[in-house]
């Protein structure tokens, strides 16, 4: 197993869904002991503590039935600038529990990958193929995925 420095990125968000509980997901990460137990492995670990999400406003096309975007867009701006950064010292590991910190997570990591030729699918790419899904679900994802992109090109 190649050793790696992982970098323990907290993400205490707690808006893509209307149940709330996943503030606490990053910290029981670590009381699980995550840290000990890829140094345990032989990872070098650093922990970047937690994020904060960017301040942003909601699109008006945004559906109505789409819970907290200004948050979720707010998230995902952070959270892409922060994948982003850390892939230049490690591997970045992202503390949470709620779904929406994957938006910004994985584009930022798309994005470094696009900067450093590494591979992987474009996110344009991605983009298109969900905008014409016939449940809907690219049409209400629009909005997000636009947001990203601006955030991710500041």
């Amino acid at each position: 197993m190649t050793k790696q420095t992982c970098l323990l990125i907290g993400a205490p968000v707690d808006c893509g869904k209307a149940r709330r509980g996943c503030l606490m997901g990053p910290d029981a990460y670590r009381v699980a002991g995550i840290g000990a137990a890829l140094e345990g492995l032989g990872h070098r670990v650093r922990d970047r503590g937690n994020l904060r999400p960017r301040a942003a406003a909601a699109p008006a096309a945004m559906p109505a039935h789409v819970h907290a975007p200004a948050q979720v867009i707010g998230w995902t701006g952070a959270l892409a600038h922060a994948a982003e950064a850390a892939m230049e010292e490690g591997l970045p590991i992202f503390l949470g529990v709620d779904h929406a910190l994957s938006l910004g997570s994985v584009a930022g990591v798309a994005a470094h990958g696009q900067r450093h030729a590494v591979g992987g699918s474009r996110a344009d790419q991605r983009r298109s193929a969900h905008a014409h899904r016939p449940d809907g679900l690219g049409r209400m994802l629009e909005p997000f995925q636009a947001a990203h992109f601006e955030a991710v090109r500041q």
